[in-house]
């Protein structure tokens, strides 16, 4: 069943694009960003299962290359048995965010951490580019952003394939 919200579309089912609560336009892709960085208890609640999936990969990643390079803050950060159970976690669709509480407020109280884990997600990308063209085009706002997330998704998807990182410069 889905029920229409003011925003989003609600629906336990595969969202349409990819991303948690469905965002359609420009609006909606930068609003859910600004929303989701809000907190973060905001950060864990509007995280859908392929941006924790990815957020996985990524502090396993780390985990495993950059041990020799960690300050103090991500040593607690990654040692910290709430991000072990989290890497434990198979199930993102029905897990229970209060229990990764202390890893989502240590995450979002990190300057460091959010760059390093967060920042780099095609999902912030793409939301931050959705920002940056309702500033120059506000008309463009309620724009349909759907074929350009498909193609950003994928070139996200072909950088995984190369091991070669993307990063977005000049915001």
């Amino acid at each position: 069943m889905v029920n229409q919200g003011p925003r989003y579309i609600f629906s336990p089912e595969i969202p349409l694009a990819g991303v948690k609560y469905s965002p359609v336009n420009a609006k909606d892709f930068a609003a859910l960003n600004r929303n989701r960085l809000s907190s973060a208890f905001m950060l864990a609640e509007l995280s859908g299962p392929a941006f924790l999936d990815r957020l996985q990969i990524r502090i396993i990643k780390k985990m495993s290359s950059d041990v020799d390079n960690w300050n103090n803050e991500e040593r607690a950060f990654y040692l910290s048995p709430s991000t072990k159970e989290f890497l434990q976690e198979k199930n993102l669709e029905q897990h229970d965010k209060q229990k990764y509480r202390g890893m989502f407020k240590a995450l979002f109280d990190s300057a460091t951490l959010m760059v390093n884990l967060l920042f780099i997600d095609r999902e912030m990308i793409f939301a931050l580019l959705c920002e940056i063209y309702i500033e120059h085009h506000p008309q463009g706002a309620n724009d349909d952003m759907l074929k350009a997330w498909f193609l950003f998704d994928q070139t996200f998807n072909d950088e995984a394939e190369t091991d070669t990182s993307l990063y977005l410069v000049g915001i």
